[in-house]
């Protein structure tokens, strides 16, 4: 979806879907809850790129900065928590 998102120009919503994917893919309370699969690790390598291109468009380095350290650990965990400091509607956890 995010893909089709950023193709079609609705890059702030490409960018909540790969937020939105991130945030479930690492939440295990919403993979049990939904008995959902967690993403293959090639899948989880094409969001963090897709995403940081993104934000890169943005014009978001600092963003940019944490998510790349993200992805070389493979753990968004401090991503996810500066983006619910830095931007206060983003907390997803009531939402899922």
């Amino acid at each position: 979806m995010s893909l089709l998102l950023s193709k079609s120009d609705k890059i702030y919503l490409s960018i909540d879907t790969l937020l939105l994917s991130l945030k479930v893919d690492n939440t295990i309370e919403i993979i049990k809850k939904h008995g959902y699969e967690n993403s293959s690790k090639d899948l989880v390598e094409e969001r963090y790129i897709l995403l940081i291109s993104l934000l890169k468009k943005k014009k978001l380095p600092d963003l940019v900065l944490i998510l790349e350290e993200a992805m070389k650990k493979n753990d968004p965990a401090n991503f996810l928590v500066h983006l619910e400091e830095v931007m206060p509607g983003i907390r997803l956890k009531n939402k899922l």
